[in-house]
């Protein structure tokens, strides 16, 4: 199955499209200029070696990203047409040779994207949730909206009914509704949850046995920073003795912190990261973040994308029996932006099975999921489809923009990789053919032409991605 979580960066793909052989990696040994790099390992080598494959990208250093086309060299000396921006070709420079521009591999890569998603064969994973109004009518409408960012639906569980929901909508000071301030003051303030104490680890908790759950809240507070920030993270999976009292000292969270959204432990009261991934947020932005706890698996969303998936090992599978949960306050500094919770549910997520019958309708905007006898689909359902994977950025004229930036969601160990990478090599030919990079006479284009047409038709004979079984009366597949 193609993974959720980013995994692809725009150099592997370059590379891998290039495949063996396709492109050179050789590293400055001196100072050069901004039109020259000394590589020592050239020495000796006739310059149809560069010619062959003359458009050198630097990799690292001062000129990261930049590439421009070489045109000679002479002993251990490339010369470049153009002139690198930055400044000199610095000493230990490593640089990519290509025998055509990288921001041709990059628009190759995202045609094959394209092309391959109408086929069916290399799409985005698409897993999210939707809440249930609990008390709807049986003869209520049964249109739901379909999950952000999913194009195709192929099957819905209904996962667990509501355990706990607070939009903090009541004028009072207090916290009240069976929260307990474990740590720390807490207060509503226009309609919204903060630490009124305003202290790092002020913790609150709320007496509800949930040791596998989807916590889904809104928070906002200073969070880029990792030196200055006021952050309220989710606080899951707290231990607790045989009273109930809460141990502060044993416990899973989720934050948003750092330009990160990070899941971290506290284990006898030491602090450590589990996992992290980007995600660079505004101060003072509102945003949904959504944990799910299921055995030893943990992934969280932030704002309907998932970006973290991770399996509890060895001493950590602790947690699984600890069955409280909360928010904690995370300080440091003095932070200029409010931080508040303005809205917090908690759903059971023990599972009780796929839903039969529904219906996605043609504009895949919305869901029809009728009830079944008196019994319709109430609490947290969780959706699986697909989306299209994520385009790479577009590169300029001579320089390449986030080139080792994860950012399509798809594994080197996918079985579709390779189709994907051939389907590729297919779209730069045909830009080659047309001349979008002109490769000399007539006659190259022609070659362009047939070489293209020769990958594709093999892409087609290739697999796509495991395709899994699917449910409901216009399930994308069966």
């Amino acid at each position: 199955m193609p993974t959720a979580i980013a995994t692809l960066s725009k150099q592997t793909l370059r590379r891998d499209i290039a495949g063996p052989g396709g492109y050179r990696t050789r590293t400055t040994t001196g100072g050069g200029t901004t039109t020259t790099a000394i590589i020592a390992a050239l020495s000796g080598i006739g310059s149809d070696y560069v010619l062959d494959m003359p458009w050198g990208l630097a990799n690292d250093l001062v000129n990261a990203g930049e590439f421009h086309r070489a045109i000679g060299l002479s002993g251990t000396t490339v010369t470049f047409a153009d002139a690198f921006s930055v400044g000199v070709i610095a000493n230990a420079t490593s640089m990519d040779f290509y025998p055509y521009p990288p921001f041709l591999y990059t628009e190759a890569a995202n045609r094959a994207a394209r092309k391959l998603y109408q086929d069916g064969k290399v799409y985005r994973l698409v897993n999210s949730h939707i809440i249930s109004h609990a008390d709807i009518n049986i003869n209520a409408g049964t249109f739901y909206s379909a999950p952000r960012n999913m194009d195709r639906l192929f099957q819905i569980q209904r996962m667990g009914r509501q355990y706990l929901g607070d939009q903090f909508n009541r004028a009072a000071a207090s916290v009240g509704n069976g929260w307990v301030q474990t740590t720390g003051s807490w207060d509503i303030i226009g309609e919204e949850l903060r630490s009124s104490s305003d202290a790092n680890a002020d913790l609150l908790t709320y007496p509800l046995i949930l040791p596998d759950g989807v916590i889904q809240a809104s928070l906002r507070g200073t969070i880029l920073s990792g030196a200055t920030y006021r952050s309220p993270a989710l606080a899951f999976r707290i231990a607790d003795d045989y009273t109930g009292a809460i141990d502060t000292t044993n416990y899973l969270l989720v934050r948003l912190l750092n330009s990160q959204i990070q899941l971290r432990k506290v284990d006898a009261g030491t602090e450590s990261s589990l996992s992290a991934a980007v995600h660079v947020p505004a101060d003072g932005t509102i945003y949904q973040v959504r944990p799910m706890f299921r055995g030893a698996n943990i992934r969280v969303w932030v704002d309907d994308v998932e970006l973290l998936s991770y399996n509890l090992l060895g001493g950590d599978l602790k947690y699984l029996g600890y069955p409280r949960v909360g928010i904690r306050w995370d300080k440091a500094g003095a932070p200029a932006t409010a931080a508040r919770v303005s809205e917090y549910y908690a759903y059971n997520a023990q599972g009780y099975g796929i839903w039969p019958d529904w219906e996605q309708e043609g504009d895949n905007s919305a869901i029809e999921i009728p009830a079944r006898g008196n019994v319709r689909p109430t609490g947290i359902l969780y959706f699986e489809g697909m989306g299209p994977l994520s385009s790479l950025a577009a590169d300029t004229a001579s320089t390449v923009v986030s080139d080792s930036t994860a950012v399509v969601e798809m594994a080197a160990t996918d079985r579709a990789y390779e189709t994907f990478l051939m389907q590729a090599r297919a779209e730069l030919q045909y830009m080659l053919a047309s001349q979008v990079y002109p490769t000399g006479l007539p006659e190259s284009s022609e070659k362009h032409l047939l070489n293209a047409k020769a990958y594709e038709a093999v892409a087609k004979t290739m697999v796509g991605m495991t395709r899994p079984t699917a449910h409901g009366r216009h399930a994308i597949f069966n």
